[in-house]
C-alpha cells in the first residue's frame, strides 16, 4: 500500500510540474498575442487617421476594420484550442 502511495505522489509531482511548464508557455503565448495584438491596433489606428483626411474616404468604414477585429477572435480562439490539446 505504502508503495502504491508513493508511486501516487510521483504520479502526481510529475503532473504538476508539468501543468507549470503548461501555465508558463500559456503566459509566453499571451504575451505575445498581446503585443502582437498592440502593434496592430496601432497600424489600424494610423490607417484610419491617415484616411479621415481624404475626402473621398469621409464616412466610409475601412475595407481592413473586418480584420483587425476577428483577428484577435481568431488568435484567442486558437489559443485556447492548442491549450485544450496541450492539457488532454
Amino acid at each position: 500500500m505504502l508503495k502504491i502511495c508513493q508511486q501516487n505522489s510521483v504520479k502526481l509531482n510529475q503532473i504538476v510540474k508539468r501543468q507549470d511548464q503548461l501555465e508558463e508557455l500559456i503566459r509566453e503565448q499571451n504575451n505575445k498575442i498581446d503585443t502582437i495584438l498592440s502593434k496592430i491596433e496601432e497600424r489600424g489606428d494610423a490607417e484610419i487617421f491617415a484616411s479621415k483626411g481624404k475626402g473621398k474616404d469621409k464616412g466610409k468604414k475601412n475595407k481592413s476594420e473586418f480584420y483587425q477585429v476577428n483577428i484577435r477572435f481568431i488568435i484567442v480562439s486558437f489559443v485556447y484550442a492548442v491549450d485544450f490539446i496541450l492539457i488532454i
